[in-house]
């Protein structure tokens, strides 16, 4: 009796086998026709209440394997899933890594390129106050300069008019009336209001130097009879006047007068220091038709004014600026 039914039980476990096998094929097969199981040695019919359980398992079978494969499946999805997660926020961190140190350069570039427009600055403020000064010391020395200019300017003045007042009371006094009359004639614009070339500048003239000019000029009008006194009307409705020699007198040759007119620029310009131009009126008094020089010792001047112009020459010699005259009188 105990050794049929252990029997029967493998029999039942054996079918079962069978049965799972042949629903896997069929799921991983539908389309195949299933090929009949080699024949066995038929066994005795089970009974109705022991094939039961053989079909439950079959179906239970197909549904684990179901199962098997969903969660297959499921945890394959969550894998792809979770390396995907993983992959993004490597991405993301790498990319958020990235920005931080790109910003990180960025802040560095602007600190520098900050620290290099303070510099900048500085350096612009420094230079604009180098220009400023620059500019203060230029404007200093150009206010000198013209400061230096107009004392220059006076002094020259100063001198210029000294000479010729100080040369018509000297010419007046030795009567040499002809050398008297051309420094009237070039220089009464210094001391006369009323000469058309008179200008303000020359209001430095002291008013009693200036009555001591009209005072010696009127002495020469009367002395040598040819001066004349031109005089014009501006515009303004004031009369203006100019003395000058008239050659049409006849008191004086032509060549009296060109002598006496070099003469008079050559002392001029040598007392004002202008030594050059005193040379070259030197150099015309004695290269002019006929050497006018000769004049100097007929009596057309006195003695004192041959003796200065020796004087003078001698000077310019000595600095180069006349060429020695070995035919001139003793």
């Amino acid at each position: 009796m105990s050794g049929k039914p252990q029997e029967h039980g493998g029999d039942q476990d054996d079918l079962l086998e069978k049965i799972i096998s042949d629903g896997l094929n069929r799921i991983d097969n539908p389309g195949q026709e299933q090929k009949p199981a080699p024949q066995e040695e038929p066994s005795p019919p089970p009974a109705e209440e022991e094939q039961k359980p053989p079909e439950k398992n079959k179906r239970s079978s197909v549904y684990i394997y179901l199962l098997i494969l969903f969660g297959a499946a499921f945890m394959m999805l969550l894998l792809a899933y979770f390396v995907q997660q993983r992959n993004s926020e490597t991405a993301i961190s790498d990319l958020r890594n990235s920005m931080n140190l790109s910003r990180t350069e960025l802040m560095e570039q602007i600190e520098t390129l900050k620290a290099e427009k303070e510099s900048l600055e500085k350096d612009m403020e420094l230079q604009e106050e180098e220009l400023t000064q620059a500019q203060e010391r230029c404007e200093d020395e150009r206010t000198e300069k013209l400061a230096y200019i107009d004392e220059l300017t006076e002094s020259q003045f100063y001198l210029s008019y000294s000479t010729a007042l100080e040369f018509l009371e000297r010419f007046c006094n030795e009567r040499d009336y002809l050398m008297a009359a051309v420094i009237v004639e070039n220089c009464d614009e210094y001391f006369n209001e009323k000469n058309r070339e008179y200008v303000e500048a020359y209001r430095r003239v002291l008013p009693p130097q200036s009555g001591m000019y009209m005072e010696l000029r009127e002495e020469v009008f009367e002395k040598t009879g040819c001066m004349v006194l031109s005089e014009k009307e501006d515009g303004n409705g004031e009369t203006t006047e100019r003395p000058h020699i008239d050659a049409a007198s006849g008191r004086y040759s032509g060549e009296a007068m060109r002598a006496a007119r070099l003469l008079w620029n050559m002392i001029f310009s040598y007392f004002n220091r202008d030594l050059y131009r005193a040379g070259t009126q030197a150099n015309a008094l004695s290269a002019d038709a006929g050497d006018l020089t000769a004049l100097l010792y007929d009596g057309t001047f006195r003695p004192s004014t041959a003796a200065l112009y020796e004087q003078i020459i001698k000077d310019l010699e000595e600095g180069g600026f006349v060429e020695p005259n070995e035919d001139s009188p003793e």
